[in-house]
């Protein structure tokens, strides 16, 4: 996709792609981009687990872009990801020496019923 087009800043959140969607191939591309453990999407990754051309990518993404439904990385023009992923941060994993000690923490804090 060689032009960048901005998503619409609204007040209220866009819609959910279940609906809105239109048909066949705008619903494996939205199960693609809504799931999963990717946060963003390329083209050439959705054309590989959906299945669709990349010209049929692109369409659909030029469809749901303007709306804020799609969402393109800001660096990099050929990621995409769907709108609630952008508010669902995952929760970033610490070290297994970080979550051994928090653990022993948590257990000496708690008393023992004898």
């Amino acid at each position: 996709m060689s032009t960048a087009i901005a998503p619409v800043q609204n007040a209220t959140p866009p819609q959910k792609w279940y609906n809105v969607y239109a048909n066949q191939k705008e619903l494996k591309f939205f199960r693609e981009l809504s799931r999963g453990n990717h946060e963003w999407r390329t083209t050439r990754g959705l054309v590989k687990k959906t299945k669709l051309s990349k010209v049929e990518i692109e369409h659909i993404v030029a469809k749901y872009l303007p709306s804020g439904i799609v969402q393109q990385h800001s660096k990099e023009p050929d990621k995409f990801r769907y709108w609630e992923r952008a508010a669902k941060k995952k929760k970033k994993k610490g070290s297994i020496a970080e979550d051994n000690k928090k653990s022993r923490v948590k257990d000496a804090a708690t008393p023992v019923n004898p």
